[in-house]
């Protein structure tokens, strides 16, 4: 497996290769952040798209999905879609583009909660709603 991994990883072009790099990396950093600063005072450093959006194709939007994918199969913590969105996000707006994102929460039949994070672009999800159906907070 770790083979069909290492071939996976060869044959992507070098611009996959260095948004899979920076995925990472974001990943990481926000992870720590989570740690350490409160998520209340997390998003408002989110919403920093409040300028005019630059135009982008769907291919750097589909690429950022796949880099922020892939990256998130490193991830060994349980928050994985909240940290795989503001990751995303934040690798968005530093190319101008403006993005929603979007914290969902529901309840199981069970009466389990459930929480989810994706993030929207458009019409585009980078990263997938799911199945969670309340949207509590949107963001843009």
């Amino acid at each position: 497996m770790p083979s069909k991994r290492i071939a996976t990883f060869r044959s992507l072009s070098m611009e996959e290769k260095a948004l899979f790099f920076e995925a990472v990396f974001c990943q990481v950093l926000i992870w720590f952040l989570l740690l350490w600063v409160p998520f209340r005072k997390m998003i408002p450093q989110q919403s920093g798209n409040s300028g005019e959006c630059k135009p982008f194709n769907r291919g750097l939007l589909i690429m950022v999905k796949e880099a922020t994918a892939r990256a998130n199969t490193l991830a060994f913590w349980k928050n994985r879609c909240l940290v795989q969105s503001l990751a995303a996000r934040n690798m968005l707006a530093r190319r101008g583009i403006v993005s929603t994102l979007h914290l969902g929460f529901t309840a199981s039949p069970h009466g389990e909660p459930s929480a989810h994070a994706w993030l929207q672009v458009g019409d585009f999800e980078v990263v997938n709603k799911g199945s969670v159906e309340l949207v509590l907070f949107k963001n843009k």
